[in-house]
């Protein structure tokens, strides 16, 4: 069993990179939550997720539609450091 990430990126990353492919944030959200991929008693998870993916502070997504991501190079590259051993 995977243990939860502490941020919400990592998640994120997690679940675009496993998909590799452009996901809605909705389902990004989704997904992360029914693996266990975070833990959050938040009221708004959606807009969570929907505001990491936005703001793209790292530089890991590419936005390919309105509300729907992928990974882009940076985020390829973070996938890999902290799936590795998993």
């Amino acid at each position: 069993m995977i243990k939860p990430y502490k941020l919400w990126d990592h998640a994120i990353i997690h679940v675009l990179g496993d998909a590799n492919c452009a996901l809605h944030y909705t389902e990004v959200k989704e997904r992360i939550l029914s693996n266990g991929f975070y833990m959050t008693d938040g009221e708004t998870p959606d807009m969570t997720v929907g505001r990491n993916l936005s703001q793209n502070k790292y530089n890991y997504y590419t936005r390919t539609a309105p509300g729907t991501y992928k990974l882009g190079n940076d985020g390829k590259a973070e996938f890999c450091k902290i799936t590795k051993g998993k």
